[in-house]
């Protein structure tokens, strides 16, 4: 150590000490060090610089998946789990009557789980209702676990019409302050699949749901527009992605410089499916189908926009024309896949960080992947 004479003698007998010290053993010792020679510098390979591997567009940031080999199973929500949190209500078998909790307390939790919903068109518009809103009820901290709604409703009937006679949600959460969680939902074939109420300073997250055929909005967060997370979900069809646009009749406030909306390992497919007359765009919907996009967006959303290691596919032209298929301002990528299947190029800028091709196989093998991990297809 420094100060103890040692270290004075290093510099001047250092290398004859070392050289009396090998030659009783020159060979073997030799052997010796150069194999740990070799050690270390596989060892400084290994951990300088750095692991880079990003993850694989459509696997959430979290866990990044090893080269060639797909992220694990989704994990539950850390929040539902968490100490002091009980599984207070639980609804299983086959429904078709509306599920509506409208005053329950902060804290609980829903387990859905094995419950379906069979009765959205025919029996009720709203499937399932934590918090109701039309009652000024909300809740705190609500966990919203699995669940299944499927529609009555002929898949090719128009745009119009559903927005007319058939305008409900499959699940609407109310959040009074904090947040609420929704994990595992799959929802088929309503109008708008999940919608959250509540004030600007709240956050609704939600992981790996599974929407298909999504009439209208497949996440409306239209009512004072809050902060937002979508992680390792498969949006497999929807007429709007995500809505921030409250009614115009309606204003509401801004959330606050903070509120962000974050896509994180998010699938979000922009199908085109029965519309009908009124389309704004005649190259959008020659064949009776059309979509909107990818973002419903105003004034009153979050200012902030993060894409990251999600697959977005867009088919053709927003039935409303080009001037609808922006990104919001601001929108931050990174690692990202646009699939854009319309004519020439993307009719709008690509925040940087996003790839955009007209490959459809990107999104398929991405959805297969999303399958295979949530227990939904073949591995």
């Amino acid at each position: 150590m420094p100060g103890d004479g040692r270290s004075a003698g290093a510099g001047a007998d250092g290398p004859r000490r070392l050289g009396r010290v090998l030659r009783p053993r020159g060979p073997l010792v030799l052997a010796l060090l150069l194999v740990l020679l070799v050690a270390g510098v596989l060892v400084v390979r290994s951990a300088w610089p750095p692991s880079q591997t990003a993850a694989v567009p459509g696997t959430v940031s979290t866990r990044p998946p090893a080269a060639g080999r797909v992220a694990g199973p989704p994990v539950a929500s850390p929040e539902c789990s968490a100490p002091g949190r009980q599984w207070v209500t639980r609804y299983a078998g086959s429904w078709t009557e509306r599920i509506n909790d409208p005053e329950p307390p902060a804290d609980r939790t829903y387990d859905l789980r094995r419950l379906r919903h069979v009765g959205y068109g025919s029996a009720t518009m709203y499937a399932i209702t934590i918090a109701n809103p039309s009652s000024g009820w909300t809740s705190s901290r609500s966990c919203v676990l699995g669940g299944e709604v499927r529609s009555s409703v002929d898949r090719g009937r128009r745009w119009a019409d559903l927005e007319e006679n058939y305008n409900g949600d499959a699940l609407d959460v109310g959040i009074a302050s904090d947040w609420a969680v929704v994990d595992g939902l799959r929802a088929d074939n309503v109008f708008d699949a999940i919608a959250a109420q509540g004030p600007t300073d709240t956050r609704l997250v939600v992981r790996n749901v599974w929407l298909s055929d999504i009439r209208d909005d497949c996440i409306e967060n239209d009512h004072q527009p809050k902060s937002l997370t979508v992680q390792d979900s498969l949006l497999d069809g929807c007429f709007t992605g995500i809505s921030q646009r409250p009614d115009e009749e309606d204003p509401q406030p801004r959330p606050g410089a903070g509120a962000v909306t974050l896509l994180d390992g998010v699938l979000l497919y922009v199908k085109p499916q029965a519309f009908g007359t009124g389309c704004q765009y005649a190259q959008a919907c020659g064949d009776g189908r059309a979509a909107f996009n990818l973002f419903k967006w105003s004034a009153s959303a979050t200012p902030r926009v993060v894409i990251r290691n999600s697959v977005l596919r867009v088919d053709r032209y927003s039935a409303w024309g080009p001037s609808e298929m922006g990104f919001p301002p601001g929108t931050r990528a990174s690692n990202s896949v646009l699939v854009w299947l319309g004519p020439g190029r993307f009719p709008a800028p690509v925040p940087a960080g996003m790839r955009v091709t007209s490959d459809p196989s990107v999104w398929e093998r991405a959805r297969a992947r999303w399958l295979c991990r949530h227990g939904n297809g073949a591995c």
